[in-house]
């Protein structure tokens, strides 16, 4: 038996499902709580970053390329990107950390939809 057709008569179990799905939702809630919390005591990878060259740049109308120093990273992005973050400026460090994980999330599942759909020649059994 290969592992396409364990992992479909597998999941055809319902008792199987519920644990596999209740599994999922506790990673999604750990990593959740993990993202809110670095985002909430300002080390979360680069989104504080990114809001607030968003923030600086649009809405207090500051130049970052040239208050900031030159090998600061976030200054090798174009202005269009801080515009993406403006919407995430506007709202409260926990929030914003709270919708950038969820969008993540959001975007990663679509990637791996699509990368099934191709993968499976464009037909996905459901």
């Amino acid at each position: 038996m290969d592992a396409l057709a364990l992992v479909r008569r597998l999941w055809a179990s319902p008792g199987f499902r519920r644990v596999a799905w209740a599994f999922l939702a506790v990673v999604v809630a750990f990593l959740w709580y993990h993202a809110v919390r670095r985002g909430l005591a300002g080390r979360s990878s680069q989104l504080d970053d990114f809001v607030r060259f968003g923030r600086n740049l649009f809405l207090d109308r500051i130049n970052v390329y040239e208050v900031y120093e030159p090998d600061y990273t976030i200054t090798k992005y174009p202005p269009f990107f801080g515009l993406l973050f403006v919407p995430l400026a506007l709202l409260p460090t926990g929030l914003a950390a709270t919708a950038w994980f969820w969008l993540n999330l959001a975007l990663s599942v679509a990637a791996a939809r699509i990368a099934a759909l191709v993968a499976a020649g464009g037909k996905i059994e459901r």
